[in-house]
C-alpha cells in the first residue's frame, strides 16, 4: 500500500464504509428492502450488463453496501469491479464510490494515491455531496478524510478555497499524530503569516522523525523566524536533514558552510554540500554548484563540469541569468575570460559544426595556460566529422595535456582502445579511463563501468561495475546506457545489490536529457 496518510483510516473503516457509499451514490441504490423486487433487481443487472453507467453503479451500491443480502449477497469485489467499469464511462458518483474501494481495500488492495485521485476525479465532475461525506468522517477523527477535505478547502478542489477551514480540518488530522497532516499544517501556517503556529508543527513532525520538517524548523531557527533564534542549533538541525539526504537541506548546509552561519566557514563543505543538492535537482544549488567548478572555490578549477551543471540549472530557469553573464558591463562577466572563451568554442564546436573555428577558439583559451584547452583542441581534432580530422597530431596533445587532465586521459584511452590515430593498446587504454574515473569524471565512470560489466579489456565484474554506476548516480550524472545496465542489475540482484524492481524502474524511467546544446545556444 502506498501511504498518504499515516495509517489509521483502515481501522474505523467500519464505521464509515456504509454511510460513504451511499452519500457517493446519493439516493440511486439506497431504496428500501420492501421496495425492490427481484424483477426490479433483474432489470437493473439487466441493465448493468449492457454498459448502463448508473444501473452498474446501483447494482454495485448494493453488493457493496449488503442492503439487500437476501436477496443480492454482499461483495465488494463485484462491487469495485462494477464502480470501475462505470467509472471508466466517468460517471461521477461510482468514480467517488470507487475511490473508496481504495481507500478502505475493499474489494481492491488499499491505495490511498489512488483514492485522492478518484475523489479528486469526482468532485471536479459535479459529486459535490462526496466532499459533504468526507467532512462528516472527518469530523468523526478519520485521518485520511480530514487531510483529505483539508487539501481541497486549500487547493480549491471541488469547492472554493477556505484557508480557515483547511487549518481546521488538517489541524483534526495533526493532533492525531498524522506527520503529513502536521507537515501540511505547518506549511499552511508559515504560508498564512502564522510563523510561531508555523513552527510549533514543524517541530511536531520532526519529533516524529519528518526530515522535510527537520529542515523548515531548523530553518527557522537559523533565521529567528516564529521562534528564538538559534543560528547554531539551527544549522545542526538542517545538517541532520542534509545528512538524510534532503534536498534544499544540502543547499541550505552549503550555505551555512560558504557564510559562516551557525558554524566555521568552510568552503569544500559548502562545495560538498552544493553539489549534493546540485545533484538532487535543486537549481539554485545546480547554478552555485557551477560558479564553484569556474572559480575553483572548495573544489578544483573544472570547467566541463561547471557546463553541465549549467545546462541543469537552465533547464530549471535559468537561462536568464546564463544570457546575463555575457552582458557587456555585467558584474563577474564571463566576456573575456578563459570560461567565456571555453563557452565559445564548445558553442561553435557541437551547435555550428565549424571545426575550423572552434580549434582557433580553443588555442584562444590555450593562452590560459590550461590543459583543457589542448584536449578540447585534439577533441575537435580527431572528431570523424570533422573533415580535416587528424587523429595523429591529435594524439600527441592529448598525450600531453593527459599528464593532469581527465578528459584527456579519458579521451586518449579510448583512442587506444579502438586504434584511432594509433596502434591499440588495451592495457594503457584501461590505465588511463580508470586514472580519469579516479579523478572523479563521471563520463569515465560510466564508460569504466560499462568495460567492467561487459568484461571488455578486463575480468568481467558486476561488484566493481554497481560501484562505479552508484558513484556517478550519487552524481545525478549516470548515462542512459549505464542506468539501463545499473537497472538490470537491480532486477538480478547481481553486483551485490538486493533485488529492488522499483529502483530499476526509475532508472529506466529517469530522464537523460543533454540540455548543454541548448544552453550553448543562449550565447549572443
Amino acid at each position: 500500500m502506498r501511504n498518504w496518510i499515516l495509517a489509521g483510516a483502515v481501522a474505523i473503516a467500519a464505521v464509515a464504509t456504509t454511510g460513504t457509499a451511499h452519500a457517493a451514490s446519493a439516493t440511486e441504490g439506497s431504496q428500501q428492502a420492501a421496495t425492490v423486487t427481484n424483477d426490479s433487481i433483474n432489470t437493473v443487472i439487466t441493465q448493468a450488463n449492457a454498459g448502463d453507467a448508473r444501473a452498474q453503479n446501483i447494482l454495485a451500491t448494493w453488493l457493496y453496501t449488503g442492503q439487500f443480502k437476501d436477496k443480492l449477497p454482499q461483495d465488494y469485489n463485484k462491487a469495485a469491479v462494477l464502480w470501475a467499469r462505470s467509472a471508466k464511462q466517468n460517471f461521477p458518483l461510482a468514480i467517488g464510490n470507487l475511490g473508496l474501494c481504495y481507500q478502505f481495500g475493499n474489494g481492491v488492495e488499499a491505495d490511498s494515491l489512488k483514492a485522492v485521485k478518484l475523489y479528486e476525479r469526482s468532485l471536479k465532475k459535479g459529486n459535490e455531496a462526496l466532499l459533504h461525506q468526507q467532512e462528516k468522517i472527518a469530523d468523526g477523527g478519520n485521518v485520511f478524510s480530514a487531510i483529505f477535505v483539508g487539501h481541497c478547502y486549500q487547493d480549491g478542489v471541488g469547492t472554493g478555497r477556505d484557508t480557515d477551514k483547511a487549518i481546521h480540518y488538517y489541524t483534526i488530522a495533526a493532533e492525531k499524530n498524522s506527520v503529513p497532516a502536521q507537515l501540511r499544517l505547518a506549511l499552511l501556517m508559515r504560508n498564512s503569516a502564522k510563523p510561531a503556529e508555523a513552527a510549533k508543527w514543524f517541530k511536531r513532525a520532526m519529533e516524529n522523525g519528518n526530515i522535510n520538517a527537520t529542515y523548515m524548523y531548523g530553518k527557522m531557527m537559523l533565521d529567528g523566524t516564529g521562534i528564538q533564534r538559534d543560528a547554531e542549533q539551527g544549522f545542526n538541525y538542517i545538517l541532520r536533514a542534509a545528512q538524510a539526504g534532503f534536498p534544499m537541506a544540502e543547499y541550505q548546509a552549503g550555505i551555512c558552510y560558504e557564510t559562516g552561519n551557525g558554524v566555521t566557514q568552510n568552503d569544500e563543505n559548502a562545495a560538498m554540500w552544493t553539489q549534493r543538492a546540485a545533484a538532487g535537482g535543486v537549481g539554485a544549488a545546480q547554478w552555485a554548484a557551477a560558479q564553484n567548478c569556474i572559480n575553483g572555490k572548495g573544489v578544483d578549477v573544472n570547467y566541463p563540469q561547471a557546463l553541465y551543471w549549467l545546462s541543469e540549472a537552465v533547464a530549471q530557469k535559468y537561462n536568464r541569468q546564463f544570457e546575463k553573464k555575457f552582458a557587456p558591463g555585467q558584474e563577474d562577466t564571463w566576456l573575456d575570460t578563459p570560461f567565456g572563451t571555453y563557452l565559445q568554442g564548445m558553442d561553435t564546436y557541437l551547435n555550428d559544426h565549424d571545426y575550423e573555428k572552434a580549434i582557433s577558439t580553443f588555442k584562444t583559451f590555450g593562452k590560459s595556460k590550461m590543459p583543457l584547452a589542448k584536449t578540447m583542441e585534439a577533441i575537435v581534432m580527431a572528431d570523424k566529422e570533422n573533415p580535416k580530422a587528424n587523429p595523429k597530431k591529435a594524439i600527441k596533445l592529448l598525450k600531453d595535456a593527459a599528464k593532469t587532465d581527465a578528459l584527456a586521459q579519458f579521451t586518449l584511452g579510448k583512442m587506444l582502445e579502438s586504434g584511432e590515430g594509433t596502434e591499440k593498446d588495451m592495457k594503457e587504454a584501461v590505465a588511463l579511463i580508470t586514472k580519469a574515473a579516479e579523478a572523479g569524471m563521471p563520463e569515465a565512470q560510466c564508460y569504466l563501468g560499462d568495460m567492467y560489466y561487459e568484461g571488455r579489456g578486463v575480468a568481467q565484474d558486476y561488484t566493481q561495475a554497481v560501484a562505479l554506476y552508484k558513484q556517478v548516480l550519487s552524481q545525478s550524472q549516470l548515462s542512459q546506457v549505464s542506468a539501463k545496465r545499473l537497472a538490470e542489475c537491480y532486477d538480478n540482484a547481481w553486483g551485490g545489490l538486493q533485488t529492488d524492481k522499483e529502483a530499476a524502474k526509475a532508472l529506466r524511467e529517469a530522464n537523460y536529457t543533454d540540455y548543454i546544446p541548448a544552453t550553448l545556444k543562449l550565447i549572443p
